[in-house]
């Protein structure tokens, strides 16, 4: 019996095709480490996430306008009046 030989292969994958995922923006990312910083002094948290970073985003700043909720960035942000910007950092 003659070993089958391959005689030709096709080098195009379906990826070749079509080389590029949809990005997500950055708040539809999920696990993902995130900065609050400070607009008005040096403090600033760092926090990581499973879930969607819109999501959390959102948690903190229902923490900010209610005042049963805690957070460490909701009880600076009513103590002193400042405000935030956020970076996503991984």
């Amino acid at each position: 019996m003659v070993p089958a030989r391959v005689i030709f292969q096709n080098t195009h994958r379906i990826m070749s095709l079509f080389p590029y995922k949809d990005r997500l923006n950055r708040s539809q990312m999920s696990k993902v480490v995130y900065k609050a910083s400070c607009r008005d002094c040096q403090d600033f948290y760092i926090g990581k996430t499973k879930r969607k970073l819109h999501d959390r985003k959102t948690e903190h700043f229902k923490a900010i306008t209610r005042n049963g909720h805690r957070s460490a960035i909701a009880e600076h942000v009513t103590s002193t009046g400042h405000n935030l910007t956020w970076e996503q950092l991984f």
